[in-house]
């Protein structure tokens, strides 16, 4: 839906920023980020908590 597609936008854009690339750090910021964007958009708590997930898991696959 449009409201996670603009929080998935802000992830994304917060992960472009100089200074911020290849850290692990700033992929969760960019995903608690996210997160907050969506409870913000209105987002039901059931769909926000599966695509934060999905968010995490391959924030963790990427550092195996």
């Amino acid at each position: 839906d449009e409201a996670s597609r603009r929080a998935y936008l802000l992830h994304d854009y917060i992960l472009s920023l100089e200074g911020w690339k290849n850290s692990t750090f700033s992929s969760q910021f960019a995903a608690s980020q996210m997160y907050d964007a969506m409870v913000q958009e209105g987002v039901p708590l059931w769909s926000r908590k599966l695509q934060f997930i999905g968010v995490i898991l391959g924030i963790a696959k990427s550092e195996w």
